[in-house]
């Protein structure tokens, strides 16, 4: 299954869910999603197996309305928590709650977002991961 980016906002909330599920091929097991608060530099990143859920709950936070960044399929719940915790600290000092460690939105330049939106596919998303890993292990 194949990453998508949607940089559009619609209208009507399951118009796009669906239009993530068809891109993805169908609904994944796990995903990865990136959401934007519009009209910020805030983005959230996390994991669910319900997009239309988190993207309901996800809603209640965002002044700016919603939008769906990029979600990427996974095949496990442990695929999907290894990426989210590596973003997570890959962009800790980025927190817009640095004080609250499990807060999950980060204020991220265009350059950090275009990064992870050119991560198209879950290989692509798992090898950047280790490769931070890597990194910090270093």
């Amino acid at each position: 299954l194949k990453g998508v980016v949607v940089m559009t906002k619609y209208s009507k909330k399951q118009n796009l869910i669906n239009k993530v599920y068809n891109a993805l091929g169908g609904r994944p097991e796990q995903m990865l999603y990136i959401f934007n608060n519009g009209g910020t530099n805030h983005y959230k990143i996390g994991i669910t197996k319900d997009l239309n859920a988190r993207y309901s709950d996800g809603k209640t936070f965002a002044s700016g309305g919603l939008n769906i960044i990029k979600v990427v399929a996974l095949d496990t719940r442990e695929e999907a928590r290894f990426c989210e915790k590596t973003l997570h600290k890959y962009y800790k000092q980025f927190r817009t709650r640095p004080e609250e460690p499990r807060h999950e939105w980060f204020a991220l330049c265009k350059a950090e977002v275009t990064k992870l939106c050119e991560l198209e596919t879950k290989k692509d998303l798992l090898e950047f991961c280790k490769k931070v890993i890597d990194s910090q292990n270093k």
